[in-house]
């Protein structure tokens, strides 16, 4: 009889060792890789708008900074883009003052940076980063404001063509803004071993697409917009920012 009982036990402690080995390869599975970028227009799109109202535009600078960048992994709620962009409620400001780590161990992808983004020539780098595979719902991130004359959370430069002549314009933001982006479809899945790519569209055209630039206080000749200059182009300008701004995968 106590022969007996040694063996049970033996096999009880044997099964609990191999659901505990089990358990712990499910949570060491090999991560998969992603590629995280930042675009200045969507798909299909190009950078240049070929026209915005009575005058035709060009882009010479697109610099957006960002830090606290969280991509959730199952708990992205459910609605467009613009709705999260909108959005500041609890989870995603505290998904984005966490941004702590890399998310290699599992869970949400945090990186604090901040990120200084330099998509004039369409797209830039944020990181390439591993993680376990799962399925991401949401991107969240929060604007840097500018700490030095030459750091703002936006700068936009180029020229416009009024009454037949090319004017110079500048474009200066400066907001803390949280930014909440839900994935669309399934939202984004990372598969072990494999690569796959996610980009934050902040999308240049549609943010100066209806300035009406015909209205703007020109100072030395040139088109400043920023919160102490011409301040109608400007609201106008933040209100275009919340509007547009899509993650595509």
């Amino acid at each position: 009889m106590e022969t007996r009982k040694i063996a049970y036990n033996i096999l009880i402690i044997g099964l609990m060792l191999v659901l505990s080995n089990c358990k712990n390869n499910e949570g060491n599975a090999t991560p998969g890789t992603l590629s995280l970028k930042a675009a200045s227009f969507k798909q299909g799109q190009s950078l240049k708008s070929a026209s915005v109202l009575a005058g035709d535009i060009t882009i010479t600078k697109a610099v957006v900074n960002i830090q606290d960048l969280v991509i959730e992994e199952n708990s992205g709620e459910k609605g467009n883009s613009q709705q999260g962009n909108n959005d500041k409620g609890s989870d995603g400001k505290d998904g984005a003052e966490k941004a702590k780590n890399s998310g290699e161990d599992g869970g949400d992808l945090k990186l604090a940076g901040p990120f200084v983004l330099d998509i004039t020539n369409a797209a830039a780098q944020i990181d390439n980063v591993m993680l376990q595979p799962g399925t991401y719902k949401k991107v969240d991130f929060k604007f840097v404001p500018g700490t030095t004359p030459d750091a703002h959370s936006i700068i936009i430069e180029g020229t416009i063509k009024l009454n037949n002549a090319m004017v110079p314009f500048s474009i200066i933001v400066d907001t803390d803004n949280i930014v909440q982006l839900p994935l669309a479809g399934n939202g984004l899945s990372i598969i072990s071993g494999v690569s796959s790519t996610l980009s934050i569209v902040f999308d240049v055209n549609l943010w100066i697409k209806n300035l009406d630039f015909s209205t703007a206080t020109l100072n030395n000749n040139s088109i400043n917009i920023s919160s102490t200059g011409n301040p109608a182009l400007y609201n106008a300008f933040i209100k275009a920012i919340l509007e547009n701004i899509d993650v595509e995968n």
